[in-house]
């Protein structure tokens, strides 16, 4: 009786999260934004993977051996935590103060990892995601291009603390896990939907965000080196060229109207007239610098003649300065307040047109803001860990095309510091590392 009990809690929650999932693919930061009387949605799926963090911090080794996830794995993972608290006891932090579960979140959503390797059970209970998931494609397209239900559009304004149209890196995310679901679930039409898919987004991706663009590049290239022996032994690979090439010529055209800017400018910061300035006297300094790929060192620094990249530069170096000079290098900030080098006013714009954006835009550096070198050095050692729980299985065919290309999406968006992007990811990710078959 318990067991028939047990086995049904599990298959309501599966349906609730695989519905779940589809909403947050197709509404992202729209639909974790809905509140009720105050509390966003958001809120509670950090709320939950807090305590999700809590229940792993307590639970005995060996626990999600069965799940494919070393006991290397779970400790660095409980290390991580405790670096959390062994900063926040340092740092006299109040633990009623909801903002330091906020900007520790990137800690917190990891946890969705173990719950996903818990729950699923086998493959079957995903399958449902490969299909409905996949039908999220051409809608996102859609949305991206401006063909975006005005009913949505008021439901959120409504209801959500805000609407935005799909971000470049959202999409990217529900674009490589709709694929490798198709590819673990339908293999017979996965490279149809490879190329075809990844034809459509490039143009798309090319005009929203450059960063998201080369990871949609990096996906594919994974991609075709593991799927080389089916690509390459046979005509087949002519037939899949003819039919990238078309989308992506049809998908140019139809993005070649649209206008976009790069969504730092979009949605999180104007770089004043000052900035533009001092940017523009470097750049015209030719005979002092040897540009490569629109990079060149200077004075100690690094800099790019690309504006929106010599911003995030500019704000990534001066993190590690002041870390340096502050000689908090090795346990960062903590939770406490926003990264100091924001507040810089010699460096007006970081804050964004509402005074609102804290993030720096690269979760490497946000880690290192807020734990430091040690919690740094964790964080390799947990993916180090999750490529070698892979490795050699047949779940290193999902988990690395899913993983390396959102880290490299990392290095240049905050997708891992909101919730929409690293609860899909993770969840994901632990069904992936579970799954041998």
């Amino acid at each position: 009786m318990y067991s028939s009990l047990k086995k049904k809690t599990m298959s309501v929650q599966i349906v609730f999260l695989s519905g779940f999932l589809v909403l947050i693919s197709l509404f992202s930061r729209s639909f974790v934004g809905l509140s009720y009387q105050g509390l966003l949605l958001g809120e509670l799926i950090v709320g939950f993977g807090f305590v999700l963090s809590g229940i792993i911090l307590l639970s005995p080794k060996n626990i999600f051996a069965k799940n494919n996830i070393s006991n290397e794995l779970f400790i660095v993972y409980k290390l991580i935590v405790i670096t959390f608290i062994i900063s926040t006891l340092y740092f006299e932090s109040n633990y009623f103060d909801t903002y330091i579960y906020k900007t520790s979140s990137y800690i917190w959503m990891a946890s969705y990892m173990f719950y996903s390797g818990f729950l699923f059970r086998d493959k079957a209970d995903a399958k449902i995601l490969a299909s409905t998931i996949w039908v999220c494609q051409p809608f996102l397209y859609l949305f991206s291009t401006g063909q975006y239900p005005d009913k949505v559009i008021l439901f959120f304004n409504t209801y959500s603390d805000k609407f935005q149209f799909p971000k470049a890196s959202d999409t990217l995310l529900v674009l490589i896990i709709s694929n490798l679901l198709i590819k673990k679930f339908y293999r017979a039409y996965y490279l149809h939907t490879l190329f075809s898919s990844t034809a459509l987004f490039l143009p798309l991706f090319l005009f929203q965000s450059r960063g998201t663009f080369i990871s949609l590049i990096a996906f594919l290239f994974i991609e075709i080196i593991f799927n080389s022996k089916i690509i390459f032994v046979s005509l087949k690979s002519i037939w899949y060229l003819i039919i990238f090439f078309i989308i992506f010529t049809l998908s140019s055209f139809h993005t070649s109207g649209l206008s976009y800017e790069e969504d730092i400018f979009l949605e999180n910061s104007t770089i004043s007239q000052e900035i533009s300035e001092s940017v523009i006297k470097l750049a015209n300094k030719n005979d002092q610098r040897n540009v490569f790929l629109s990079f060149y060192f200077m004075d100690g620094r690094i800099y790019s003649e690309d504006t929106t990249t010599n911003w995030r530069l500019d704000i990534w170096q001066d993190v590690v300065l002041d870390l340096r000079t502050k000689e908090q290098i090795l346990i960062g900030y903590g939770y406490d307040s926003i990264i100091p080098v924001m507040l810089d006013l010699s460096k007006p714009g970081r804050l964004g047109r509402d005074g609102n954006n804290e993030n720096v835009h690269n979760f490497i550096i946000n880690i290192l803001a807020r734990g430091g070198v040690i919690q740094i050095l964790f964080f390799v050692a947990f993916y180090f860990f999750i490529f070698k729980s892979s490795f050699k299985t047949s779940s290193m065919y999902y988990v690395y095309p899913l993983v390396v290309p959102s880290l490299l999406n990392g290095l240049t968006d905050i997708n891992f510091e909101g919730v929409q992007f690293p609860f899909l990811y993770y969840i994901m990710l632990g069904f992936f590392i579970k799954d041998k078959s």
